[in-house]
């Protein structure tokens, strides 16, 4: 039993991390577009995908002390079409670009 709990607690805990470098990856999306906006539009665009998967992530694994203001239905309506928004975005710069564009990632 005691390994059940372990694991649980090990979920619990990834869980708590990505949500929260989301919430650091929603600042950096918008820090980095204007970085890389002189490299071009996709360049650009690349961290708009960026912070649409920032978001949906965001809301997906919000902890539950949100949980008054955002329903579970508000998150899934919002977190879900983020999510394929990303997924999309970043498919169609794939392919007009033939590969990823050159990014600039500030170190």
């Amino acid at each position: 039993m005691l390994i059940d709990k372990t694991i649980s607690y090990l979920f619990t805990g990834t869980r708590y991390l990505v949500w929260g470098m989301a919430l650091i990856g929603i600042i950096g999306s918008v820090i980095l577009f204007w970085v890389n906006l002189p490299l071009g539009l996709l360049s650009a665009t690349t961290f708009v995908a960026s912070l649409a998967l920032a978001i949906s992530l965001s809301l997906l694994l919000a902890p539950r002390i949100l949980t008054p203001w955002l329903s579970i239905t508000n998150r899934l309506t919002i977190g879900l079409p983020a999510l394929l928004i990303a997924l999309a975005v970043m498919g169609m710069i794939y392919y007009a670009q033939g590969g990823f564009p050159t990014l600039n990632l500030l170190f």
